[in-house]
């Protein structure tokens, strides 16, 4: 009997090492990943870029990863670095930049340059170009879709391409049998009754060369009651494989596919340094609901990296209504999601000191610009700092 009680207490003894060893190699393995500043890379593109007309893309001619920004006022033309900060092709635009407004340029390959441009309210146009400069491609996406009038937007924060389609963001306008909404409460609030049960999403097929819209129930999914005023835009960014709908004013983010639009999850961002997202008002008070959300705190980006299967939610914090400072001076935090969604920490940026509308991730980590407004700003040369995920 005390032989047996022996093996007994042996065996228990062994499993509890065992676990313990298990607890110990978990835990190691899941230490909450964090951003570290590695270096400030410098790109001497000669003229300032906006911020929407920058990205990245692997070019499998020669299996390196380039950083493209885009000269479309000026000198018209598409500047290809590679990471460290090396110019090594330029690319002409003149041929293809022959409108005014430019919304987007997309890098999807060297030969399928994307150029998103608008001439009036009434033409919206799609140019693609090639690394010689020809453009091979223009289409007008159509305005009017039976008696509805459409704006279409390219969405400057975050990615709006997958494997085929072009993902635009898509705004109702008015009625062409209707006069245009004057900005009294007497015309806006019909035009956000419409706005509210319209589609979301366009998307445009590079094989087809046609256009499908989309997400027409969105509005509801984030504010139900028809009473109330909840914004102008719902805003989409498509990474790994996962369509990415929120709006600024909400801490919601609702994930879909982009073949059945089916809701797939819903990730509630919280932040602890600030609050995020705003009150719906009531219809008539919706000038001051544009007030009072300037300085709330809003989602801004939704970025996946590949190389860490890593997702980074970009969060501009509350300010004061005594002194609105400008977007790119707020400070902002990037909280980190696994690949399930789950939260595993939120780095805080200070103000002032970059500009988070800016971010790139590459596989050396996770590129944020110098904020312009900064004493040191150089027109001519834009600065990132590379931060890396270290675990």
């Amino acid at each position: 009997m005390a032989y047996k009680t022996t093996i007994l207490l042996y065996k228990l003894t062994m499993n509890l090492y065992i676990y313990f060893f298990c607890f110990i190699i978990l835990t190691a393995s899941c230490k909450t990943p964090s951003f570290v500043k590695i270096k400030e890379i410098c790109y001497h593109t000669g003229t300032a870029v906006l911020w929407r007309n920058s990205g990245t893309f692997f070019n499998q001619a020669n299996h390196t990863e380039y950083i493209y920004f885009a000269d479309v006022m000026q000198e018209k033309k598409l500047m290809l670095f590679t990471l460290n900060g090396t110019l090594d092709k330029e690319i002409s635009l003149k041929k293809a930049l022959d409108w005014h407004n430019v919304s987007g340029v997309i890098v999807k390959s060297l030969d399928t340059i994307i150029i998103l441009d608008h001439y009036s309210l009434n033409s919206h146009r799609i140019t693609f170009t090639d690394s010689s400069g020809y453009c091979w491609r223009k289409i007008i996406i159509q305005q009017t879709e039976n008696n509805d009038i459409f704006q279409y937007r390219h969405s400057p924060f975050g990615n709006s391409l997958c494997d085929h389609s072009l993902i635009l963001t898509s705004i109702w306008f008015k009625d062409k049998n209707e006069p245009q909404a004057d900005g009294s409460p007497e015309t806006m609030q019909p035009y956000y009754l419409n706005l509210y049960k319209s589609p979301c999403v366009l998307l445009f097929d590079f094989h087809t060369l046609k256009h499908q819209f989309a997400l027409d129930t969105m509005w509801r999914i984030f504010c139900s009651d028809t009473s109330l005023f909840f914004g102008t835009n719902i805003y989409n960014t498509y990474e790994n494989n996962n369509l990415f709908l929120y709006t600024n004013i909400s801490n919601k983010i609702y994930v879909t596919d982009i073949i059945n639009f089916n809701i797939k999850d819903t990730i509630r961002i919280n932040s602890k340094y600030t609050k995020i997202g705003i009150n719906p008002y009531p219809m008539k008070e919706y000038e001051k609901f544009l007030q009072d959300y300037l300085v709330s705190g809003k989602i801004l980006n939704i970025l996946y990296d590949k190389y860490t299967r890593l997702y980074y939610i970009i969060t501009w914090h509350e300010a004061s209504k005594d002194q609105i400072p400008f977007f790119s001076e707020r400070p902002f935090s990037i909280h980190i999601y696994n690949h399930r969604f789950k939260k595993l920490n939120e780095h805080y940026f200070e103000g002032n000191k970059y500009d988070p509308r800016d971010c790139i991730v590459t596989k050396e980590g996770l590129l944020i610009k110098h904020n312009d407004n900064n004493k040191s700003y150089n027109p001519t040369t834009i600065k990132y700092d590379l931060y890396e995920i270290k675990k």
